[in-house]
This record gives structure tokens, sequence and C-alpha cells, in this order.
């Protein structure tokens, strides 16, 4: 059983398909996920960094990034 109803996995499976790797629905997942149950529980961390194959680490890792470069306070990598 996932801490998300049925009907967002099934969402997060199809909409990950629209997106290069898995870990880049990562953000809206948070999102998403934080909206239905209320927070991020380590339940939740756990089935996120299942869906997307990342380790709970990487995962938050990625998650902190995200939110200090939204906010301005990291540059983002540049890619090659």
């Amino acid at each position: 059983m996932t801490p998300v109803s049925d009907k967002l996995d099934q969402f997060f499976t199809d909409k990950m398909k629209e997106y290069p790797t898995r870990r880049s629905f990562l953000v809206p997942m948070l999102l998403y996920s934080q909206d239905e149950v209320g927070y991020l529980s380590d339940e939740v961390i756990a089935y996120l960094a299942k869906k997307t194959e990342l380790t709970k680490q990487d995962l938050l890792r990625r998650a902190l990034d995200a939110l200090l470069i939204t906010h301005k306070l990291l540059k983002p990598a540049k890619s090659a």
C-alpha cells in the first residue's frame, strides 16, 4: 500500500513517462504528495524515492537543491 492514493500513484506513473528521466518529475511529485497527504512523511519520502529510483538521501538532496534554486539561494548547475 502506498502513502498516496491509487489515483495519484497512477498519475505519477503515467506522468513520469512524459519526462526524460523518472527523477525529472520529482519536484511536482513532492508538491502533489504534500497536497494530498498534508506533509512529507517518512513514508511519502520512501515511496517517492522508490518510485524515482533514488535513495532517500539523494531525493532529499535534490529536493533541497530545487528549493534553494527556486528561492535564488543557489545557482543552478550549468548543463553540458
